[in-house]
């Protein structure tokens, strides 16, 4: 069990790395949400925004290249050479996307240097962040040229991001070798990286293959580029061509783990079923532990009593007993009382496991339905629920005077004053007087209130009795 712990810590310490990009453009992303959902609402409906958005200011300048459109019957004035950057995110989406469609490739690019002009405030970024993105859906590459001519750093990554979010993944390859070719030194490699694995996601999306080429004919990558790309690679070819990915995976020597899990974790996107086969036949090969837990998730989500019929395939062990928790804590998320009644059926001690999880989760969504079940059920299978929803209660949802009888109801001494000793600790941290009256006054015997009265929480608050 300590290998299997490690190789969780690894496992996750690795995620974490693979999907860092997510969280360092969270903050930039978040910025320009509202400004990008408006323009997507107003693509699709044509009245949105028409009562409220400000147009672009109508000029009456001779020689303009821009005419006045007629929309059902609506007169739209615009001018983008007397447009305000910064009120781009007030005008209707609609009208905006006809006056770039309108635009010469030179006047978009000088559009977006006058952006070096503007403030760095939110009605900026809002602003930016309503250009980048239609340009980008009208033309990609220039846009991602023109984003990095910002001169400001985080309007530039902002930008930069919006664009890469935005164009379409049949531009991803020029987008790609764009990064590669001319590297920001303003940005650390961790930018780098993030702008990198983004557009990369968005090639294999379409072309696996491709991408995939790309990044090992990469010159320099790093590790991190290569995990984190790789396994959105590895991830969207599964979705595709699952037998194609895992003949790409054999010529891999890196992270083999982790491309692995990530091609099972697509296959079982688009066929659990086949996924969930190929993995009970490979379970010797390196990331079937997690390969395994990838696919009960989906199974789980689509149908939990089909991942229990699954799971009851998987030979007993390491594989098999993170796979019965995550389907005891998936399931009772969603239904607890199924759950409870998949977990009765198991073996003696995965059943005490599954008792506890769901138990845990049961109360924290409905403390008087878990009660209930408590009084249906006995034994060991008991025991280990009412110590699963006691003695992870740290949300204190449970009170110490419903906690403590439930808890001196259980069988097993041991696991009785275990979980005791937990609710005496979280309660006295709270009110250390009324726990001590609630132990000198209990059934417990003299040793177990000495015990519990020796308890650290009361002695370092030098509370005695």
């Amino acid at each position: 069990m300590d290998a299997t712990r490690e190789k969780n810590r690894a496992r996750h310490s690795l995620e974490r790395r693979v999907f860092s990009w997510q969280a360092a453009t969270l903050l930039n992303i978040a910025i320009l949400l509202a400004t990008i959902t408006v323009a997507l609402v107003g693509r699709f409906s044509p009245t949105f925004g028409r009562s409220q958005a400000r147009p672009l200011k109508e000029t009456e300048a001779a020689g303009s290249r821009f005419h006045p459109v007629q929309r059902h019957g609506e007169h739209i004035p615009f001018n983008i050479a007397d447009a305000r950057l910064d009120d781009f995110g007030t005008i209707a989406p609609a009208e905006f996307y006809e006056v770039l469609l309108r635009a010469s490739p030179e006047e978009l690019a000088g559009l977006a240097l006058r952006f070096n002009d503007l403030p760095n405030n939110t009605r900026t970024m809002a602003g930016l962040g309503m250009f980048f993105q239609a340009w980008a859906e009208l033309d990609g590459k220039t846009a991602l040229a023109g984003a990095y001519r910002i001169r400001d750093v985080r309007l530039r990554r902002i930008a930069a991001n919006t664009v890469l979010l935005s164009a379409s993944p049949s531009v991803a390859p020029d987008l790609a070798a764009f990064l590669v070719a001319y590297p920001d030194k303003n940005f650390t490699v961790e930018v780098r990286n993030d702008l990198l694995d983004a557009v990369i996601s968005r090639w294999a999306d379409m072309d696996p293959e491709g991408a995939a080429k790309f990044l090992e004919n990469m010159p320099d990558a790093d590790i991190a580029i290569r995990q984190s790309a790789g396994s959105n690679i590895a991830f969207s070819w599964g979705t595709l061509d699952p037998n194609a990915a895992l003949q790409w995976l054999e010529r891999q020597s890196d992270n083999t783990e982790i491309l692995f899990n990530s091609v099972v974790n697509g296959w079982s996107k688009s066929d659990s079923a086949a996924a969930g086969a190929y993995v009970i036949q490979h379970l010797d090969r390196p990331g079937a532990f997690e390969a395994a837990s990838s696919v009960l998730l989906t199974m789980v989500n689509e149908d939990p009593n089909s991942a229990a019929k699954w799971l009851r395939q998987l030979p007993a062990g390491d594989v098999s007993a993170n796979a019965q928790q995550i389907l005891a804590s998936t399931w009772a998320e969603k239904d607890p009382l199924a759950a409870a009644q998949w977990a009765e059926g198991l073996d003696k001690e995965d059943r005490a496991r599954a008792a506890g999880t769901i138990a845990n989760i049961w109360k924290n969504h409905d403390w008087a339905e878990t009660q209930q079940w408590l009084g249906t059920i006995s034994g060991d299978f008991r025991d280990a629920a009412i110590a699963g929803a006691l003695t992870n209660d740290y949300q204190s949802r449970v009170s110490p005077s419903e906690a403590l009888p439930l808890a001196l109801s259980m069988m097993d001494r041991q696991n009785r004053n275990t979980v005791v000793q937990r609710v005496i600790e979280r309660w006295a941290s709270d009110e250390p007087q009324a726990a001590i009256q609630w132990i000198q006054t209990s059934v417990l015997s003299r040793e177990e209130k000495e015990g519990l009265l020796s308890l650290e929480v009361f002695t370092q608050q030098r509370y005695q009795p």
